[in-house]
């Protein structure tokens, strides 16, 4: 998702920097010099690189709704956080909003986990059950096999 949209919006934006030729005002900016704000935006460019790329690879790998619940979970994060930084305007109806997304994360996590050992579970029976009889045949198959083509030698002295 995060591909198609950079790449639809690519074609407008690059509309809007020709239209409004951004390159006097960038090349005018005065911290350009400045080897800390150079160091502050290679990193701040590294991270947001790096946050694309974790948001794609935990879509890839847990699906769009974990990736989401897993946003939802980072906000309560930063609201909690928020809460004892003194950032947070309380009101009922806002910390009743934020204790339900809580609730509701934790449970999706919860059901996930509990899906995830069901699976799991499924898999290693599934993996401890009788073999397929093609199989126990063709063993069976091979095993006669050897047995007809080594014949018992004895040894002289």
């Amino acid at each position: 998702i995060l591909f198609y949209n950079s790449f639809i919006t690519l074609p407008m934006t690059f509309l809007v920097f020709l239209l409004q030729k951004p390159e006097r005002i960038v090349n005018d900016f005065f911290l350009w010099s400045d080897p800390g704000f150079i160091v502050m935006m290679f990193g701040t460019v590294l991270l947001g690189a790096s946050m694309n790329f974790s948001y794609f690879m935990c879509t890839r790998l847990n699906g769009p709704l974990t990736t989401t619940v897993i946003g939802s979970a980072k906000n309560v994060v930063s609201s909690y956080l928020g809460m004892f930084i003194r950032d947070y305007i309380y009101t009922h109806l806002n910390f009743l909003g934020v204790n339900i997304s809580v609730a509701a994360t934790l449970g999706f996590g919860y059901m996930e986990i509990k899906r995830a050992l069901a699976k799991t579970k499924a898999k290693t029976n599934e993996d401890q059950s009788e073999p397929p009889t093609a199989v126990v045949a063709e063993h069976d198959q091979k095993l006669n096999e050897t047995r007809n083509t080594v014949s018992p030698q004895r040894h002289t002295t």
